[in-house]
């Protein structure tokens, strides 16, 4: 790769709206500077201070934010889930989406890499991370409090279930009745014929 440049566009939604790196650059540095010490953080409770200090972000990822003040995984959107229709975070309507999914396909290529390398060289720290989120859980279930919210929970998610098994009956329900009409449609027209052509009460069932 000889390296990503933005794209010039002549759509409409780029006339709305165009970044000033210019006059925001100070404030972009200061947050992009946020961000990264946020994800080193995040690194650092899991793998170890080790792997914060190795964490690199791709450069094209940097570059978009401080021509557009955006991350590109922001102006792309989140979905709530893959398969999911609702946005956790809405697509950005007036940015260059085209380019930022080009980049975010890039940057989640190089954090894959990244997370393969650190979850091999410090697993032993994931583990220990993970028995201390253990034994916190542990603590918090011998509250007195979350025993006693304990009913509360389980009553709530027996009506969600519930309430989700209601929800996929009735939409097959619905997709049963839909079938069933759609082949009533279809076989009336071939019964019409047929009562035409041999000029029988329809009326009349037949033994």
């Amino acid at each position: 790769m000889n390296g990503w440049k933005m794209k010039q566009t002549n759509q409409q939604p780029q006339k709305q709206w165009q970044p000033e790196p210019g006059k925001y650059e100070a404030e972009w540095k200061k947050t992009w500077f946020g961000i990264i010490e946020s994800r080193r953080f995040q690194i650092a409770q899991t793998h170890g201070n080790e792997a914060a200090k190795r964490y690199r972000p791709h450069s094209w990822e940097r570059k978009y934010f401080m021509s557009w003040g955006k991350l590109p995984h922001a102006v792309i959107g989140q979905r709530a889930s893959s398969k999911s229709i609702e946005w956790v975070v809405p697509p950005c309507e007036v940015c260059d989406v085209d380019t930022a999914k080009e980049i975010v396909m890039v940057i989640d290529e190089h954090h894959a890499r990244f997370w393969a390398e650190m979850n091999d060289a410090y697993k032993s720290n994931v583990e220990q991370w993970q028995q201390r989120i253990n034994k916190q859980i542990k603590r918090v279930e011998a509250t007195e409090q979350y025993k006693a919210d304990k009913e509360d929970r389980e009553r709530r998610v027996k009506y969600s279930e519930d309430a989700i098994k209601n929800f996929r009956n009735l939409k097959a329900d619905d997709k049963a009745q839909h079938q069933a009409g759609q082949q009533g449609q279809q076989t009336a027209p071939d019964g019409a014929k047929a009562a035409d052509s041999t000029e029988t009460d329809t009326n009349t069932t037949a033994e």
